[in-house]
């Protein structure tokens, strides 16, 4: 699309008319920003959840395991309700609650627990390789366990076995 046009005047003559290509001018715009806020977050993300060991490391000497995953927990609780209030998120069913709650205290909470508990006795370095590694030996046990098959390379599933590959 050109910046100039001809276009039909009154006396039949054709005139030039000036058009903006906006449309090729502003698209890609949108797109670079969403790359660079997803990188952004990406890397807040990353910096975080890394520097979060070496801080339960620190906190568990004052405080503990169960004082920390509360207080953790209790500031991921608001900062996520400010962010539901904002967005206008609808809230969950009351016939969802309970499973919330028993997912929130049993998995959640415990695991909280459980992770501050380690760091007591674990470096960091040992405890953020055994966090990481959770995802993996999941996929596994589903596997195993469930017989779930996923496509070659997708996902550690794929390491396990099961009947469809049998």
């Amino acid at each position: 699309m050109g910046a100039f046009a001809a276009v039909p005047s009154q006396e039949g003559r054709p005139a030039v008319s000036a058009r903006m290509a906006t449309l090729e001018a502003t698209a890609p715009a949108p797109a670079e920003r969403e790359r660079a806020l997803a990188l952004g977050a990406a890397l807040v993300t990353v910096s975080l959840w890394a520097s979060a060991f070496v801080g339960i490391r620190s906190a568990s000497r004052q405080l503990s395991p169960e004082a920390l995953a509360l207080g953790r927990l209790t500031i991921a609780s608001v900062a996520l309700g400010l962010v539901v209030l904002v967005r206008r998120e609808p809230f969950p069913s009351r016939r969802d609650l309970p499973a919330i709650a028993f997912c929130g205290v049993c998995w959640f909470g415990l695991y909280n627990i459980a992770l501050n508990e380690a760091e007591r006795r674990v470096d960091a370095g040992t405890a953020a390789m055994l966090v990481n590694v959770g995802p993996i030996v999941i996929a596994l046990l589903a596997g195993s366990f469930y017989g779930t098959a996923s496509r070659a390379g997708s996902s550690p599933a794929a390491l396990s076995p099961s009947p469809e590959r049998s």
